[in-house]
């Protein structure tokens, strides 16, 4: 009967086979700990991360044979990146990230995002060149300024919390422009514009009932901004606090 031989020095083969696996989980690591770098109480992970990463860099740089695990290494964190930002089911885990990142939560319209206890909705928009409004002696049309036009937003806020809350989009805001919300477009921000008692764009809510809700409560409403003729909506960004929504072309009624 031959005798079989073992040797326990793995070839060249294995060896590239393990650090391959080796670099995979690292890179998962570097994911997870990529989250959460603002907390102190993690510093030694990072450093032992950091350590890790220069030691297979260097590994990298001084071996030219190792080119295809470089390669699979960069195939894999690709992938890897793009299943985390495409892949629906894990927007929780996105939000949840950017939360405690303190980071703003992208969202499309019709999604709700959260803020300081309140359910925050964007539901759907309107652009035109002006509307009716009422009058005392009947109505009369409220057109855009020059080279303008109106970009109506509806909006849905409830709360969500325990106590109550100041909502946003208040007098103030809507009125004079307040830093809780606002819209951009080319790196700008948008002027909101009052809108007046119109049949067709409700406000948001009545002033005199105040700015604060309880729990359990909600408003909503319409809120305006002027905007360029030849706004660009698909590179339009609204924001809420830390709760912002891409706008889309397709989702806005065009008057």
């Amino acid at each position: 009967m031959a005798k079989r031989s073992y040797s326990l020095h793995p070839t060249t083969i294995e060896r590239i086979k393990y650090l391959a696996a080796g670099v995979i989980l690292l890179v998962i690591a570097l994911a997870v700990v990529a989250a959460d770098t603002e907390y102190p109480q993690l510093e030694p992970v990072r450093k032992l991360t950091n350590t890790c990463t220069g030691g297979i860099v260097s590994v990298y740089s001084e071996n030219p044979h190792l080119e295809p695990v470089r390669n699979l290494t960069t195939s894999c964190e690709r992938t890897l990146t793009s299943a985390y930002h495409d892949t629906p089911h894990l927007k929780p885990l996105r939000k949840l990230i950017q939360t405690l990142k303190g980071e703003t939560v992208w969202l499309s319209i019709g999604e709700t995002g959260e803020t300081d206890g309140l359910a925050v909705t964007l539901v759907k928009g309107a652009l035109n060149d002006g509307y009716s409004y009422n009058t005392w002696s009947g109505s009369a049309i409220e057109p855009a300024p020059s080279g303008a036009k109106f970009l109506f937003l509806y909006i849905k806020i409830e709360n969500i919390g325990k106590v109550k809350e100041r909502f946003p989009c208040s007098s103030t805001d809507r009125f004079f422009g307040g830093n809780e919300i606002g819209l951009y477009y080319a790196d700008t921000k948008m002027p909101p514009h009052q809108i007046k008692p119109s049949p067709d764009y409700t406000p948001l809510y009545s002033v005199r009932y105040g700015d604060e809700r309880y729990p359990g409560l909600s408003e909503e409403g319409w809120i305006a901004f002027e905007v360029p003729a030849g706004i660009e909506l698909d590179e339009t960004t609204f924001k809420i606090r830390d709760v912002g929504w891409h706008l889309a072309k397709e989702k806005i009624e065009h008057h």
